[in-house]
């Protein structure tokens, strides 16, 4: 699930904005029509657009199968060491209570 929400959310800023610079046609007529190399521009383009169904063209095929394996076997292998487990005592503790002494307000 975590593996999934990150490249959903990392698509359109490491993908899509890339696409939009490196494809664009470069217009000798009105340059300023496009991205000129400017990947600020290029998602403030997506971001305005109103439309983000453009914003994941090929997510799946480009993207997501090629980093997802990748994502989830780092989180599976973070989650053995311990990286996860124990960093709470109780349901009011946090980061760093390590005794239920500290938890107690």
């Amino acid at each position: 699930m975590a593996s999934s929400a990150a490249l959903l959310i990392s698509y359109p800023f490491a993908v899509t904005t890339r696409m939009l610079v490196d494809f664009s046609p470069k217009l000798e007529v009105h340059p300023e029509a496009n991205f000129q190399g400017n990947y600020r521009r290029a998602f403030v383009f997506l971001w305005n657009i109103g439309r983000w169904n453009n914003a994941y063209s090929g997510f799946l095929r480009n993207y997501y199968w090629h980093k997802f394996p990748q994502l989830f076997v780092s989180l599976l292998v973070a989650d053995r060491l311990g990286i996860f487990s124990r960093w709470k005592v109780d349901f009011l503790g946090g980061p760093g209570d390590n005794s239920p002494e500290d938890s107690l307000i």
